[in-house]
């Protein structure tokens, strides 16, 4: 890793910083192989603070393999290990070619930001930098909730802090989730739910489910699971 990490100060840090999405599979030129006009072109400017280093901050907890994550959490089943290492594979792929159009895109914009650039071009690769650090984002959201999905709640936990991380949020505060933690649940157990707490049921149709309650109104969208696919809550 470390010859793959001389292009700079920079470089060196989103090669240690990326490894941890992808493993060892993102890497920068080798710069003693590199003519000098790929010199140029690759150059990353060493600067206290990027568009990387945001991004970086936000995942730098992810496990880096399937095997470190199943090593933070030794409770896993035989069955859930091997899905893990199974959602793991499924992304590697696409992570690799994400992370390194977010790495180019960036080196790119790096080297336009200079007083001859063109504000459209700065702004036509500021939106692609954006939209492939977007990707690379998703990409790392779709494996966290994969493998959420697999959890029971009691296993949870540390997942919840990766997720956080991920998502740059702090500390939870102290405030109601409701109505958008009915999402994902069954229709007729939110139902019982909300007729317990004092809702009317005042409409409903296959698709949907509209209660008030003291001037408020909720309304539910229900998927063709006969799960609660989304809500809206009139004050």
């Amino acid at each position: 890793m470390k010859s793959m990490c001389q292009v700079s100060a920079i470089g060196v840090g989103i090669c240690l910083g990326l490894s941890l999405w992808v493993g060892d599979a993102v890497a920068l030129p080798d710069p003693e192989r590199m003519e000098p006009r790929q010199m140029t072109q690759l150059q990353l400017t060493d600067q206290p603070e990027t568009a990387i280093d945001w991004l970086l901050d936000a995942v730098e907890e992810q496990p880096k393999t399937a095997e470190s994550f199943i090593l933070a959490h030794p409770n896993l089943t035989a069955e859930q290990q091997l899905q893990i290492q199974e959602i793991y594979a499924r992304y590697d792929h696409d992570l690799e070619i994400a992370v390194e159009a977010y790495l180019q895109s960036v080196n790119l914009l790096t080297n336009l930001v200079s007083p001859e650039t063109a504000n459209e071009a700065i702004t036509y690769v500021r939106g692609e930098v954006l939209a492939n650090e977007q990707v690379v984002h998703d990409l790392l959201f779709q494996r966290t909730m994969a493998i959420r999905a697999i959890l029971p709640v009691a296993q949870r936990a540390s997942l919840n802090q990766l997720l956080r991380s991920l998502l740059n949020l702090g500390t939870p505060i102290e405030a109601s989730t409701f109505p958008f933690d009915l999402i994902g649940q069954p229709a007729a157990s939110v139902t019982d739910q909300l007729l317990e707490q004092g809702w009317n049921l005042s409409v409903q149709t296959p698709r949907t489910l509209f209660f008030d309650k003291e001037g408020q109104m909720l309304d539910l969208i229900i998927n063709g699971d006969r799960q609660v696919a989304e809500v809206q809550l009139t004050p």
